[in-house]
């Protein structure tokens, strides 16, 4: 079972699956999370992520067995399933450079940093940036992204 943003440490995934980058799942019909995703395509140099809508395949096949989880991002890294705040914070921590920054929002307690995502998380359909445009998720295209966009 997935810890819950209160509980103990992150579920560890299946042996079965083969780990070689980490998986940043997101929803993709979130306008609000597809940026993000186009966002960390641009930022992360090192190509360390892969990214992968909640409701598609990879997600289907690498978190089978892993429930329930929540309708949010959702990073598998090092064979361990990370949620909501702690997701995010890992996924930008594994960008480098500057990004690494982001480090120092871990001194905010885990419960307290989902409260916040949580907030955002309820009124990201409204959401994009920059605010009050196009509310449809924005495209992202896998012929440009090759290997970095999963089913």
């Amino acid at each position: 079972m997935v810890s819950t943003p209160h509980s103990g440490p992150p579920t560890r995934i299946p042996a079965t699956v083969e780990m070689k980058a980490s998986v940043l799942f997101f929803d993709g019909q979130c306008p609000l999370c597809s940026r993000l995703v186009a966002f960390m395509l641009w930022a992360d140099r090192r190509g360390s992520l892969r990214f992968a809508p909640l409701k598609g395949k990879t997600a289907a096949q690498w978190l089978k067995g892993v429930a329930p989880l929540p309708d949010s991002v959702v990073l598998v890294h090092q064979d361990r399933v990370l949620l909501r705040s702690e997701a995010l914070l890992t996924a930008l921590e594994l960008l480098g450079g500057v990004w690494f920054t982001v480090r120092l929002f871990r001194v905010i307690p885990r419960g307290w940093r989902d409260v916040a995502y949580d907030v955002v998380a309820r009124n990201r359909a409204r959401m994009g940036f920059p605010l009050g445009r196009a509310r449809q998720a924005c495209p992202l295209d896998g012929a440009l992204h090759q290997g970095r966009m999963l089913p």
